[in-house]
């Protein structure tokens, strides 16, 4: 029937999407591994030559992609992960701004989609966890989205490739899609430029942007899911799967860097890039049967 070769369909779409994103998110660590390599062998401003490229021009097909997405999602039910991003997006920037009065706040925020899936594979979570995680990124994405146009730091340069380019995604009818050029080439190319830094110290900043992320993101995720499932919200995975992408969640990197790029802020997106997996490692549900793998 009809519906049952549509479902085969998407079943097939979603496998090849997760493959992209295990690949790019492979990429991404080889390419984060190379900035760190050039930045401490040629200096901090080893790609200031192609960086105004990068982050004025070639980002936006990134954030058309992200368009893209949120409009291929629009016909799932949204409400919970959108509604969970929230809370991973509240609880981190409370905690931040207790523990610091840096206006480098902003970095403990987005959620990078490609690490997410890729370290969700590894730990072989359950597809309604992967379908969650992906939502649930892509309302970050959106949220995101919306404190980069409210920023008033932020000039018409840096709207259109950004806000611009994501409405623009949302609204064109393309019939091809830019997602492997994006994950594999502008992200990586937007981290390798604006990574990279000369070995140093971590500060207290540091500390607390991983500390916001790897802890904010975890509570804050599973609690306003937990808040939304009492409230009457459907789900098809547990909280403790919940708990176990919230933690995935404190990592990220591209929209981070985007918003707020300093060598603290970068070392304490790494920083929360290996607590968040361990977290996520120490509390993911064991003994899966194969189904669910």
């Amino acid at each position: 029937s009809s519906d049952v070769c549509s479902s085969d369909l998407s079943r097939v779409a979603n496998k090849n999407f997760f493959e992209l994103e295990n690949a790019a998110s492979a990429v991404l660590l080889f390419t984060a591994a190379a900035a760190l390599l050039a930045a401490n062998i040629f200096g901090n401003d080893y790609a200031n030559g192609i960086k105004p490229l990068v982050n004025d021009y070639l980002i936006a097909i990134f954030f058309f992609v992200v368009g893209q997405e949120l409009r291929a999602e629009l016909n799932r039910s949204l409400a919970l992960p959108a509604f969970a991003a929230l809370g991973g997006m509240v609880v981190p920037a409370i905690i931040f701004k207790t523990l610091s009065d840096s206006p480098n706040w902003v970095a403990a925020l987005p959620t990078d989609i490609a690490l997410v899936l890729g370290v969700a594979t590894i730990l072989k979570v359950s597809p309604a966890l992967r379908i969650f995680l992906l939502a649930l990124a892509l309302s970050d994405d959106l949220l995101s989205i919306g404190l980069i146009a409210l920023r008033g730091s932020l000039d018409l340069l840096h709207l259109l490739p950004t806000v611009g380019a994501t409405i623009l995604g949302l609204v064109l009818p393309l019939k091809f899609s830019l997602q492997r050029l994006s994950d594999l080439v502008i992200v990586p190319l937007f981290i390798f430029v604006n990574l990279g830094f000369e070995f140093v110290a971590p500060t207290s900043e540091a500390w607390t942007l991983a500390g916001s992320r790897t802890i904010g993101k975890t509570v804050g995720i599973t609690l306003f899911a937990f808040i939304a499932i009492k409230l009457g919200a459907k789900t098809k995975v547990s909280i403790r799967e919940i708990a176990t992408g919230g933690a995935l969640a404190g990592m990220g990197l591209t929209v981070a860097l985007y918003l707020a790029n300093t060598d603290q802020v970068k070392i304490g997106l790494l920083i929360a890039i290996i607590l968040s997996a361990l977290v996520a490692a120490a509390i993911a549900p064991r003994n899966q049967s194969p189904a669910q793998k």
